[in-house]
């Protein structure tokens, strides 16, 4: 999980989570679509959230939406409890969470990871050594039809795998536990 917090002007934080399978994207879209501190309460109003887009107002038309973040108790209709927005003490305290965030604080967006905090984000966020891969099989189906399972040393990371798909011009098929999850490239996504 990714933690997104905004500094109160007492000191005290606020914050939310957001999974980061499918929001490695997330810099980009805290730099230029949250820049100021309204649109930062808006989101961390949401509580925690499914997927982070460059809008938390309004409702996402469904799982897949470019436009609208998808928040777990609005969208989804999961309890409070568990996904209202958190509070942290202090910025020590935030950053005792151990986990990777962004802090907005003083007008600016500010990265932590592992305990500490820098005032420059990344491009994009950074792949774990399994790069949310583990678990997962790629199959790969060649122009004949044929199926052809893709090496994990293949692929390092999510994005490796749909440029990899992109390049190849075939479909590719995830699964996980023998249960697809996941097309890429296939004719029937391209409509």
């Amino acid at each position: 999980m990714i933690i997104i917090a905004q500094q109160q002007p007492d000191g005290v934080i606020r914050y939310v989570s957001v999974p980061k399978f499918y929001n490695y994207d997330l810099p980009h879209i805290l730099r230029n679509f949250y820049p100021k501190e309204s649109r930062v309460s808006a989101l961390i109003d949401l509580g925690n959230l499914v997927t982070l887009r460059p809008t938390p107002f309004g409702k996402p038309r469904d799982y897949y939406d470019k436009v609208y973040c998808r928040a777990r108790i609005r969208d989804d209709k999961e309890k409070k409890g568990r996904h209202q927005p958190r509070y942290a003490d202090s910025e020590e305290d935030l950053l005792k969470l151990e986990t990777e965030g962004f802090l907005f604080k003083e007008g600016q967006w500010h990265h932590f990871k592992a305990g500490t905090l820098s005032a420059s984000l990344p491009e994009s966020l950074d792949n774990d050594k399994d790069n949310g891969l583990s678990g997962l099989e790629a199959i790969r189906m060649s122009a004949d039809g044929q199926l052809h399972a893709i090496p994990e040393s293949e692929i390092s990371n999510w994005g490796m795998l749909v440029s990899k798909a992109k390049e190849d011009n075939e479909p590719y098929f995830i699964f996980r536990n023998e249960r697809l999850i996941k097309t890429i490239n296939h004719p029937l996504n391209r409509l």
